[in-house]
C-alpha cells in the first residue's frame, strides 16, 4: 500500500501540517506557522481568520519537502478547536473575525438550553447567534471548514464533531430545533451536517490538486485518534495543563451534571469524555518552584512519601469528574504549608492520578468500562508520573507514541484512502511507545489515599 495523507491542525496560536505515510504511519514531512493572536476585549475573544492563507502556505512548504512524493498525497483532513465560529460568504470564505471557543457570551444561553431539557453542550450556539446577527448576509463555519472550502473552491458542510457544542445530534446529523429556537438562530442560515470522515470534495487549490478532502473532527478527538485509543473499551488520559479523559463506547453518554458528552466517529463508536481542571497547571499553582518544570524533580521525589492527599485544583472550579463552580484545592491529612517542596510535589502527582481514577470510575458507572488505557499529553513524558498513574489505576497502561492532533487528522484521512474502519487504521499507524506496569506497594498506599480523598469530597 502506498500513499500519503495530510493532516492540518488549526490550534489557537498556530497551525501545523503533517504528511503521513498511510502504510507505515511515519511522518514524512511537517511544517508549522503561527496564527494571528486572539484579540481580547473584556469577555470577548476574536481572531483574524487567516486560516486558509496560513494553511495554503503550509501545504506549499510541505510540497517542497515531499518533492516527488507530493504526487502520492491522496487525502487531506483538517482539525480545529471545538466551538470557534467564523462568518463566511456563500462560497465558504471568511467574511469577518472568528468568534473564539472561549468567548464569554455563552453561559446564560447554555443554562436556558439545559433548562429546556437538552442535554448536549450548546455554548457554540451563542457564538453562532452573535455572528449571524453581526453579519446579516453571512453563514457560519468552523475554522476547519474555512480551510476545506478554500481547498475545494466552494462552501462545505460542517462535520458533526466541530458542530457538537451547538447541541447537534451526531447520529441523525441534525440541528436541534428547540435549541435553535431558544438561541433565536435561523436554521436556513446554517450549513448541512455530515459525519466525520465523509468526502466533502477534491482539492482544486494548493499543491495537492485532486486529493480527497475529508471532513474532520475537533482537535480533542484527533488527539485521541493519534493515540490509537478509539475502539470500544479503549480510554485515554491526556495529561497536559488539564486532565482530559476520553473513551470509546457503543452508546452515547451525555451527563451535564458530570461534564460528560460524546462525539461520534465514522465507525459509529461514541467518544464520551470530560475534562478536569487538574493537571500540570496544578504543579505551578501549588508548588510554585515547579512552574513550567514538570518532570524536573522526578528523581528527587521518586522515593518521597507525602503525608497528605490533595485534590489539586489550580484555581476555583471543577468540571469533571464532579462539577462545582466554587471548589478549591482540598487537602486531607495535614497542613499544606508544612510540607517540604518534595512532599508537595509528590502529593500533586498522586492527586492528579487519583482524579484520573475517579474519572474512569465515573465513565464506568455511565456504562463505559475501560479495558485498555493509554496515557498521552505533554506530562506523559514523566516516567515517574506514568508509574504513579498506573499504580493509582492498579493496572498496566500504555504510553502513546504521538499525541499530535494533526497526526490524528492524517490518520482519519488515511482511513479513507485505506478503505477501512478508523479504529483499524489507528491501530496500525498509532502504535504505543511503551507499557508501564503498576507498583503493587504504591498501589496499596494510593488505594488508602483515594478512600480518604473520596470521603472528604463525597
Amino acid at each position: 500500500m502506498t500513499g500519503i495523507a495530510v493532516g492540518i491542525d488549526l490550534a489557537t496560536a498556530g497551525a501545523r501540517a503533517l504528511a503521513v505515510d498511510i502504510d507505515s504511519g511515519a511522518v514524512v514531512a511537517t511544517r508549522s506557522a503561527p496564527l494571528p493572536p486572539p484579540v481580547v476585549d473584556g469577555s470577548a475573544r476574536q481572531q483574524d481568520p487567516r486560516y486558509a492563507e496560513v494553511a495554503g502556505d503550509l501545504l506549499a512548504a510541505l510540497a517542497v519537502d515531499l518533492g516527488r512524493r507530493g504526487g502520492d498525497v491522496g487525502a487531506i483532513c483538517v482539525t480545529g478547536t471545538s466551538g470557534t465560529v467564523v462568518p463566511v460568504d456563500r462560497r465558504g470564505r471568511a467574511a469577518g473575525a472568528a468568534v473564539m471557543y472561549n468567548d464569554g457570551a455563552s453561559a446564560s444561553l447554555e443554562r436556558r438550553i439545559a433548562e429546556a431539557g437538552i442535554r448536549r453542550p450548546a455554548g457554540m450556539l451563542a457564538r453562532i447567534g452573535a455572528v449571524l446577527a453581526a453579519y446579516p448576509d453571512a453563514g457560519v463555519a468552523s475554522t476547519a471548514d474555512v480551510v476545506a472550502a478554500w481547498l475545494v473552491g466552494d462552501a462545505v458542510p460542517m462535520d458533526t464533531s466541530h458542530a457538537l457544542k451547538a447541541a447537534v445530534d451526531p447520529a441523525s446529523r441534525r440541528w436541534d430545533p428547540t435549541a435553535l429556537e431558544i438561541a433565536e438562530v435561523d436554521s436556513s442560515r446554517l450549513p448541512d451536517l455530515v459525519a466525520p470522515g465523509a468526502e466533502v470534495g477534491t482539492a482544486a487549490a494548493g499543491p495537492f490538486t485532486g486529493a480527497v478532502v475529508v471532513a474532520g473532527m475537533t482537535d480533542g478527538c484527533t488527539s485521541q485518534i493519534a493515540t490509537g485509543a478509539v475502539g470500544v473499551g479503549d480510554s485515554v488520559g491526556v495529561l497536559g495543563t488539564t486532565l482530559v479523559l476520553k473513551a470509546g463506547a457503543d452508546r452515547e453518554v451525555c451527563d451535564p451534571a458530570r461534564g460528560l458528552y460524546s462525539h461520534l466517529t465514522p465507525d459509529g463508536v461514541w467518544l464520551p469524555g470530560g475534562a478536569s481542571n487538574v493537571g500540570a497547571a496544578s504543579l505551578g499553582a501549588l508548588v510554585p518552584s515547579a512552574a513550567g518544570r514538570e518532570g524536573a524533580f522526578d528523581d528527587e521525589v521518586a522515593t518521597v512519601s507525602s503525608p497528605v492527599v490533595v485534590y489539586p485544583l489550580p484555581f476555583a472550579g471543577e468540571r469533571f469528574p464532579w462539577r462545582n463552580a466554587t471548589a478549591t484545592a482540598t487537602v486531607v491529612g495535614g497542613d499544606w504549608a508544612g510540607l517540604s517542596m518534595a512532599e508537595a510535589y509528590r502529593a500533586v502527582l498522586e492527586g492528579v492520578a487519583l482524579v484520573e481514577r475517579w474519572g474512569l470510575e465515573v465513565l464506568a458507572d455511565a456504562g463505559v468500562p475501560s479495558r485498555r488505557h493509554v496515557l498521552s499529553g505533554g506530562a506523559s513524558q514523566s516516567l515517574l508520573w506514568n508509574r504513579i498513574r498506573a499504580s493509582a489505576l492498579g493496572r498496566s497502561v500504555q504510553v502513546a507514541s504521538t499525541r499530535d492532533s494533526g497526526f490524528g487528522a492524517a490518520v482519519l484521512a488515511a482511513s479513507v484512502l485505506r478503505g477501512e474502519a478508523l479504529s483499524v487504521t489507528a491501530a496500525a499507524l498509532a502504535r504505543p511507545a511503551m507499557t508501564v506496569e503498576p507498583d503493587a506497594g504504591l498501589g496499596r498506599r494510593l488505594d488508602e489515599q483515594y478512600a480518604r480523598l473520596r470521603a472528604a469530597i463525597g
